[in-house]
């Protein structure tokens, strides 16, 4: 035992007496020295554990907070694991891995690490957030004694508190020491842990990360924010490098520094406004009308858009599409960004009035109920009309012939009807009478409707 450390450790004796004490520790240790608990049987222990690197940057563990744990291999053995935990007062718990867990030789090497979040599992040794650790730790046993002396002074790890993080945003490329590979030699499994799940401390729009950001050439550090769509915050500091043990903090897009950022938003998806699409020769639009790209402002909004017939459907450069022949085909639009799809299925027809169906039926089914009616008979008809065009119709007037002679049977509507565009109808119902017997064969209906300025007029 260290003369020194076991003076600071007695309490209740000067200091000649302590003297004595010690000359004559031979036997067990003494009652008066400061002991740790433990739930070793055969021994009690004097744990001694400083940080050494008050001037280090990262987490302040010149102090250490009650619950926090380190985990030891004695004597280079992976397999033999002592566990320290921090009661307070200067005091450790000491407790044993498993029954196998011993101080077998009068003194020997640890290897020691400290973890914010520290689990060790069969083997597994799990380090996140701030990490102390040694190499050079040591134990001497007096008897049923032991003291262990630790100097926590390496850390493997930077801090990095970004302020004003974006929402959603998470520090990329950092290289994490989550995971020892070996406790003997304290040694890491390093890993690349860049998302939204990666540990990390919160305190209001400040979050902060542990790890290693590598440096680019020239020196310089480049550091990137990313959410899980892909999209980046990117700011480069020049000659600036970062190395374990350092405390960094970043100004990030969010704060007075934000114009110091590069934003990037970046496409995640496109979708057509329309699967389907019908057309009248000649006509045309403009591809942007088409699509909608998500998020609405990426940087890059750059599509591509492609004509399966273009013998039917003509994409110009500048972005238009023209209806050019009767037929169909398919425009495709990729997005500059990702290559996200979407496709169009366009029917084009050389008149719009093969888009405008008219159906008519008698009351509610397909044959004429016929009822007297005063001394004439009577039999109702319903009748539908639909727009299957683009556009919006203006119904000016519908007026009912007999179909086998032709006359007119007078005039459902002289006002104007609207019928919305893609699939839009309007419907009503009319009565045919007569002196004679009435015919099952149903009327028809000549409609007069405009587009815009063009009156078109169709019977059917």
């Amino acid at each position: 035992m260290k003369m020194k450390n076991i003076i600071n450790k007695l309490s209740l004796f000067s200091l000649v007496l302590v003297s004595l004490i010690i000359t004559g520790c031979s036997n067990d240790i003494e009652e008066s020295l400061t002991v740790a608990s433990s739930n070793f049987d055969n021994f009690k222990f004097i744990v001694n554990v400083n940080t050494g690197c008050s001037t280090r940057a990262a987490t302040d563990k010149s102090d250490w907070n009650v619950g926090d744990k380190i985990v030891m291999s004695i004597d280079g053995d992976e397999n033999n694991i002592c566990n320290l935990q921090y009661e307070g007062n200067g005091l450790w718990k000491v407790t044993k891995q498993d029954d196998s867990t011993t101080f077998s030789k009068d003194e020997g090497a640890l290897t020691a690490v400290h973890a914010d979040n520290l689990v060790y599992n069969s083997g597994n040794t799990i380090t996140e957030g701030d990490v102390l650790y040694t190499k050079e730790g040591s134990y001497k046993k007096y008897n049923n004694a032991v003291e262990i002396n630790l100097t926590m002074n390496q850390r493997p790890v930077s801090r990095f508190a970004v302020i004003g993080m974006a929402k959603g945003y998470w520090l990329d490329g950092l290289t994490t020491f989550n995971r020892l590979e070996s406790l003997s030699t304290v040694s890491w499994k390093k890993n690349q842990k860049s998302n939204a799940d990666a540990y990390k401390e919160i305190y209001g729009d400040t979050c902060v990360y542990y790890g290693v950001l590598e440096s680019t050439q020239a020196n310089n550090t480049t550091v990137t924010l990313v959410n899980a769509n892909g999209s980046t915050y990117t700011r480069t500091y020049s000659g600036k490098q970062t190395k374990a043990g350092d405390y960094v903090v970043i100004n990030g897009p969010k704060t007075s520094e934000a114009d110091s950022w590069k934003h990037y938003i970046r496409v995640i998806d496109i979708n057509a406004k329309k699967e389907s699409l019908t057309m009248v020769k000649g006509e045309s639009g403009s591809i942007k009308d088409l699509y909608t790209i998500t998020p609405a402002d990426p940087t890059n909004s750059k599509v591509t858009a492609v004509s399966s017939n273009p013998h039917v459907v003509k994409i110009s450069n500048d972005g238009t599409y023209t209806a050019v022949a009767k037929g169909n085909a398919t425009i495709t639009i990729t997005s500059e960004d990702g290559h996200h799809v979407c496709a169009i299925h366009v029917k084009v027809v050389n008149d719009l009035s093969e888009l405008i169906t008219v159906r008519l039926q008698w009351n509610g089914n397909n044959s004429a109920s016929i009822t007297p009616w005063g001394s004439n008979y009577a039999a109702g008809v319903d009748w539908f009309v639909t727009n299957n065009s683009s556009k919006e119709i203006i119904i000016t007037s519908i007026e009912v012939f007999n179909s086998s002679a032709g006359y007119s049977m007078g005039t459902l509507i002289d006002y104007q009807l609207t019928v919305a565009a893609d699939g839009g109808s309007v419907s009503g119902s009319f009565d045919v009478t007569s002196k004679l017997s009435i015919s099952t064969i149903l009327p028809r209906l000549k409609i007069v409707y405009k587009v815009g300025d063009k009156t078109y007029e169709k019977s059917y």
